[in-house]
């Protein structure tokens, strides 16, 4: 998903870029703008989920549904704050998962939040004309992508290790129910 991501992400500079500044090169831009956003909003509820079950509890993860966590997002001025608690708490319950299953792997919520803070600074700054969301959009979206990448590589791990435990304790359970048939 992540990869299709970067792929609507670049659609508004190469439609900029290739097209000029045309009225389809900037719907073309929106709409790739609308894609990657709808794109990395997925991917974060995908990432939210795949905390396993028995780890949500221990953390502040266990207290947001799903749904809540999308809803929250579309609030205009909370969904701003809401976008670096997510990633903060997503963050922690990933490494309280791999922390608990002693694996080497953490991640972090720095670039996530460089990624969120990017954005409107880099709008301010921006040039005006209707490059500058594209230019904005398109460097918090590299930085997003990074988050992506790093939070994934942790996920893997988690999910991973978190697979292996579950085997190891029906292996153990098996073994016990064998012995106390006997």
């Amino acid at each position: 998903m992540k990869w299709i991501f970067l792929s609507a992400l670049m659609a508004g500079p190469l439609a900029t870029y290739v097209g000029g500044d045309s009225g389809l090169t900037r719907a073309l831009s929106l709409l790739g703008i609308f894609a990657s956003y709808c794109l990395g909003l997925a991917w974060f509820l995908v990432a939210w989920a795949s905390v396993p079950r028995e780890d949500r509890h221990g953390t502040e993860l266990g207290r947001y549904s799903l749904f809540w966590v999308f809803m929250r997002f579309m609030f205009p001025l909370y969904g701003t704050y809401w976008v670096f608690a997510a990633m903060l708490i997503l963050s922690k319950a990933i490494n309280h998962s791999l922390a608990k299953r002693e694996m080497p792997v953490r991640t972090s919520a720095l670039v996530g939040i460089a990624a969120a803070i990017s954005l409107p600074l880099v709008y301010a700054f921006a040039p005006r004309g209707p490059s500058a969301l594209i230019i904005a959009w398109t460097s918090a979206g590299v930085l997003w992508f990074l988050f992506m990448l790093q939070t994934d590589h942790a996920r893997r791990f988690m999910i991973l290790a978190c697979l292996a435990e579950r085997e190891r304790n029906e292996a153990t359970r098996r073994a016990h129910t064998a012995l106390a048939a006997r």
